[in-house]
């Protein structure tokens, strides 16, 4: 069975390559500022294969590029492992081997901490492999530090993800070597794999990102996982995600519905994704990806007004509506560096979809703050909304707007033309809609702003 090489998790597949840093909001848009974390035992071969034929689910699935080279792909029981929002631990072991390795994992929002352990008196070497497309990796003792410059649709020059670990023990050796280009269509790919050694026990590790830059990495996983424990760091996690995922009781007729009810929302809330770090002085920064510069406050990205506007804004103005004005400070500040609010940004704007559904969410929640108890800057939020209502973007400037916006203020249509080329009712149809909210929004008394819009 041949799937798209994005779609990363197969539950039904007990093959199992390593754990990738990921900020893929949809196989459609691909990913975004990734590498990967492969532990392994044994001799490393290099393979440009995928793995063996799972009994349970067919033929192999073509693996994604990221995971086609480094050490042979482990076996692993997905029913038998854990899945949480702040925990994935699993046991990995090959056929014919009685060696195995425990890996947990912990996130943060840019950290996060591991944990392998090794078969005790294993002859076979212990070892991590850390691979890193379009980038590289450099190793300092148990430090290991790199960039990748993975991107989709519009970023400025210069845009890097960085990224730093911090091992437990002293490797008793590393090795380094580019990744095959004609496997890979990179033009630069690192994999490093930092060994342990036989008997290799229980290998811990820290590991930060960073849009801003790799002392900013260093910080962030300073102030997240340094100095706490394994444990420390997943009790954590597991409070925030009680605290969120309690804020909605429902009851259900049986477990399993209650387990489909609870994971849809934990992932309604994973996107949009924030952006902004913490400085060494408390402050909140980001790194745009729509200008390049690093700017204060808050900034989210991986969001699709298409779909989002009619489910995770609602659903965040009713069950939180403190994030929805956080979410909202994030794209007028997105609308200052872009000029307008994008409508698919991962991490740039992507071109993708028509109309600016954004219009609705925002008009929704300068509507919904006052009773919401949430603020934002109203003044700017309804000018990125009005502007979108009544400036056509030049048929260069991708970064937002409405193609076809002056033949619709017209016609009351768009029209199929120059302009608009395809797709019109799928233009139609939201430009109505975005109009009719907008115009509510100038109606309403949360600010002193004057009447538009578009028919």
């Amino acid at each position: 069975m041949v799937v798209h090489q994005d779609f990363l998790l197969r539950l039904k597949s007990t093959s199992f390559k390593g754990l990738k840093c990921s900020h893929q909001p949809s196989p459609w848009l691909g990913d975004w500022g990734y590498f990967s974390i492969m532990p392994n035992i044994g001799n490393a071969k290099l393979l440009d294969t995928g793995p063996a034929e799972d009994a349970d689910s067919g033929p192999a699935d073509i693996p994604p590029p990221i995971f086609r080279q480094g050490a042979p792909w482990l076996q692993y029981s997905p029913s038998e492992s854990t899945w949480k929002p702040y925990l994935f631990s699993t046991s990995l072991g090959t056929a014919g081997s009685l060696d195995r390795i425990k890996f947990e994992f912990t996130p943060t929002s840019h950290a996060g901490a591991g944990r392998v352990i090794f078969s005790p008196g294993s002859t076979e070497d212990g070892a991590i492999e850390v691979q890193v497309p379009k980038g590289l990796t450099i190793t300092n003792g148990r430090i290991l530090s790199g960039y990748t410059t993975t991107a989709e649709g519009q970023v400025p020059d210069g845009f890097q993800l960085y990224f730093v670990m911090n091992f437990s023990r002293q490797p008793i050796r590393v090795d380094d070597q580019s990744c095959f280009a004609s496997a890979l269509g990179f033009s630069k790919c690192s994999l490093t794999r930092i060994i342990f050694g036989p008997d290799a026990g229980t290998v811990e590790f820290g590991v930060a990102t960073s849009l801003i830059s790799l002392e900013q990495a260093a910080l962030n996983l300073k102030q997240q996982v340094s100095g706490k424990t394994f444990e420390e760091v997943a009790e954590e996690g597991r409070r925030v995600w009680s605290q969120a995922l309690g804020r909605v009781s429902v009851e259900m007729q049986d477990d399993e519905q209650h387990k489909v009810f609870y994971t849809n929302l934990w992932k309604s809330m994973l996107f949009p994704r924030f952006l902004q770090e913490q400085d060494k002085h408390g402050h909140e920064m980001h790194y745009s990806p729509f200008n390049g510069l690093v700017q204060p406050g808050k900034l989210a990205v991986d969001s699709g007004f298409w779909d989002a506007y009619h489910t995770v804004y609602p659903l965040n103005s009713v069950v939180f509506p403190e994030n929805l004005g956080h979410l909202m400070d994030a794209w007028v500040n997105a609308y200052n560096e872009n000029g307008w609010i994008p409508q698919w940004a991962s991490p740039g704007n992507r071109d993708s979809m028509v109309g600016t559904m954004s219009d609705v969410s925002v008009a929704d929640a300068i509507v919904k703050s006052e009773a919401g108890g949430f603020s934002f800057d109203l003044q700017t939020a309804y000018e990125a909304i009005r502007k979108d209502a009544t400036e056509p973007p030049m048929d260069w400037d991708k970064r937002g707007g409405r193609p076809g916006l002056a033949e619709y203020n017209e016609s009351s249509f768009v029209v199929e033309g120059a302009t608009v080329s395809r797709r019109t009712v799928s233009q139609g149809v939201p430009t109505s809609r975005q109009a009719l909210m907008g115009a509510r929004r100038a109606r309403s008394p949360s600010t002193s702003t004057t009447a538009c819009c578009s028919r």
